[in-house]
């Protein structure tokens, strides 16, 4: 009888938080190995596996000889991975994200930190443009993840569509970093682990409710209080939006950061002169995910909330 032993750990792992989320972790998130790195995983005998909040490849322990081997075939090792949500909206809830589609995130491990984007947090930096209608795309036709036209790199997106992208991971790791592996390999340590952080971070913004109702009356002394004292709203505004409706409105005088589950607590009052009248709703509800719109006169993003009075 032939028996087979196999020990697989983590090779190379990326976490993957995100501060709007509750506990920082991402739902919905998916990851897919490009064309390249799903033949460099079968040809390695790794294996790919994605988890709620990170994703790994296991390599076997018990056959590190076998992995070394292969790894002394190659010039340099890359993994490039596309990074897609369930959602259109995590654009909106993110810092550093561009609502328009033609722009995704890019992260690599070029500058040899654990955290794979500029600074402790995702943020403009990241942000790479999509190849799509440009005189150079007829040349790259079979080539998806990173190419580059003359001094600046471009993304381009696999064959089979994706939906949402949302970003690129390319992890490169050049001669030195084979060798290292390989040295540890003959010095009895195992294959190392390769741990990598990408941090999302919450998007921070001017809050705005739009008070809706039939009677212009009850609007009229509206206001909304903050249980912090740093946070004030202005308003009532006269907004217009829609015929038969009465519309006003308050802005936050400063930016707010969405969360899933948010701590502010925010009530609408009915003021008469200085003093609190009447209590309309005691807890205002905070920007649901698809809340965030660029404003048309000021083209400043705002987190929308509607009520209906």
């Amino acid at each position: 009888m032939i028996s087979f032993q196999f020990q697989y750990r983590p090779f190379i792992q990326v976490d993957v938080s995100h501060s709007y989320f509750d506990n920082d972790s991402i739902s919905y998130l998916k990851v897919i190995p490009d064309r390249s790195t799903e033949s460099l995983i079968r040809d390695l005998g790794i294996v790919f596996k994605q988890e709620d909040f990170r994703f790994i490849l296991l390599a076997d322990q018990v056959n590190e000889d076998s992995f070394k081997v292969r790894l002394q075939r190659l010039e340099e090792l890359r993994f490039g991975f596309w990074l897609s949500y369930g959602t259109p909206y995590f654009r909106g809830v993110t810092q550093g994200a561009s609502l328009e589609t033609d722009t995704l995130f890019y992260f690599s491990n070029e500058n040899n930190k654990s955290e794979l984007h500029q600074k402790s947090v995702v943020g403009k930096d990241e942000q790479i443009t999509l190849l799509e209608d440009s005189p150079y795309k007829e040349r790259v036709q079979s080539v998806e993840g990173i190419v580059v036209v003359g001094q600046e790199k471009f993304l381009v997106l696999p064959s089979l569509p994706l939906k949402y992208p949302l970003g690129y991971v390319e992890l490169i790791f050049g001669a030195q970093e084979l060798k290292s592996l390989i040295d540890s390999i003959d010095n009895g340590d195992g294959i190392p682990n390769q741990n990598y952080q990408i941090n999302f971070e919450s998007r921070e913004l001017p809050w705005k409710y739009v008070l809706n109702s039939s009677s212009a009356q009850r609007l009229k002394n509206t206001l909304v209080l903050s249980d912090a004292k740093n946070i004030k709203f202005k308003g009532p505004v006269e907004e217009h939006e829609r015929t038969g409706v009465n519309s006003v409105s308050f802005l936050s005088n400063s930016s707010l950061k969405l969360s899933e589950f948010s701590n502010y607590q925010f009530q609408l009052v009915e003021m008469n002169g200085s003093k609190v009248e009447k209590v309309i709703k005691k807890r205002l509800p905070v920007p649901r995910v698809d809340s965030v719109i660029k404003d048309n006169s000021s083209g400043e993003l705002l987190a929308y909330i509607h009520i209906n009075l």
